[in-house]
């Protein structure tokens, strides 16, 4: 499969169509599902590797999305708080996005009042320290 193929592949899309809580959490499940793992990052050729990946770039913005859409709609809030947990401790997705979503975990708990259950047993010290680099 070429690279072409694996990014269209692996294209994020963010659209709600449903208000209710089970809809967005059944979107948010299947937006971690497209999230960017360690497999995906072998197929990378080397001039890809030099520069951050189109496919590390769109999980980011993807992340960014939920995030300010939760934002917004506080409905959203236990969502996105679970994908943010999911995302983190899933083993597949690659580290620099666990990380992301584990920094997202520990900024939005206080402020969004959500208490969310972090497994540290699945998150390796390597997520951890880069989480805590994040701003």
């Amino acid at each position: 499969m070429s690279n072409d193929k694996v990014n269209q592949s692996k294209k994020l899309n963010f659209e709600h169509s449903g208000d209710n809580d089970k809809t967005i959490e059944e979107e948010f499940d299947r937006e971690l599902n497209i999230l960017p793992i360690n497999e995906d990052l072998q197929k990378l050729t080397a001039d890809e590797v030099h520069h951050t990946p189109e496919l590390i770039k769109e999980a980011g913005e993807l992340i960014g999305k939920i995030h300010a859409s939760a934002q917004v709609d506080h409905s959203k809030r236990s969502a996105a708080m679970k994908f943010f947990k999911n995302c983190a401790e899933d083993r597949d997705v690659v580290r620099p996005i666990r990380a992301v979503c584990l920094k997202k975990i520990y900024k939005l708990m206080p402020e969004w009042r959500i208490a969310t259950a972090i497994s540290h047993e699945l998150i390796p010290e390597s997520v951890s320290a880069l989480a805590f680099k994040l701003p």
